[in-house]
């Protein structure tokens, strides 16, 4: 085995993530992530669930009972569908997947309390 392995795409697209953080660029664009809040807030408050959003609650849950896990997003992800799409199609289900999974850890944390 080498030492230069070639990166999976998820690692890539986490690596793009980090870059973004450190570079600022969510503290130059809030009005853009505050509109992609409040779009997704209202698109998950204002239905019922649905049998695919009890499992990713279950998941979320189970997730945080563990404790200490290091990228719960890839317990999230569907490695299938995620192998389908475009390098902006991936960002954008990370993303996604990625605000309903604080939402939910929101939700569940409320709970508790």
């Amino acid at each position: 085995m080498s030492k230069t392995k070639s990166k999976s795409s998820l690692k890539i697209l986490a690596a793009d993530a980090k870059a973004r953080l450190k570079n600022g660029f969510y503290k130059n664009n809030e009005q853009g992530i505050q509109n992609y809040q409040n779009v997704t807030k209202c698109g998950t408050l204002g239905k019922r669930f649905t049998e695919e959003d009890k499992q990713f609650y279950d998941k979320v849950k189970a997730i945080l009972e563990e404790g200490n896990v290091i990228n719960p997003l890839t317990r999230l992800v569907d490695q299938e569908y995620i192998k389908t799409l475009d390098y902006n199609g991936r960002q954008r289900y990370l993303l996604e997947i990625s605000e309903k999974f604080k939402y939910t850890k929101q939700q569940i944390l409320e709970e508790l309390q």
